[in-house]
């Protein structure tokens, strides 16, 4: 409640405003009205806040995350090429790390493919 509303108020309960039930029946009025002017613009805070954050959000975490798995997609199209063109190596047969993907394990120490400087 506002000051104007509170001296409203006691002006009317007190009956020196002009007639006592017309001056009530304003001051009741006009609270109704102020709360639900208060409410109104605490909601419509609300809603600027909401729209703030969501923005936000965009910005710093969808974005970015867009952009890096956009990154990550052109990354992994480009692994997969290199592998398909890994067959036509000369060295295929031999070769360490064709056989690591191909197996999806790693080489035993006694696996007759693995390079002699790889050995872990």
């Amino acid at each position: 409640m506002t000051p104007e509303m509170i001296q409203l108020l006691i002006a009317v309960l007190l009956g020196t405003g002009s007639g006592s039930i017309a001056g009530f029946i304003v001051a009741i009025t006009t609270i109704r009205y102020e709360r639900r002017k208060r409410a109104a613009e605490a909601k419509e805070a609300e809603q600027r806040n909401d729209e703030s954050l969501v923005s936000a959000f965009h910005k710093f975490i969808v974005e970015p995350l867009t952009k890096e798995t956009d990154g990550l997609r052109k990354d992994i199209r480009r692994f997969t090429r290199a592998i398909e063109k890994s067959k036509e190596c000369p060295y295929a047969a031999n070769c360490p790390i064709i056989h690591e993907l191909q197996n999806g394990q790693e080489c035993r120490e006694d696996c007759p493919i693995r390079a002699e400087g790889t050995k872990k």
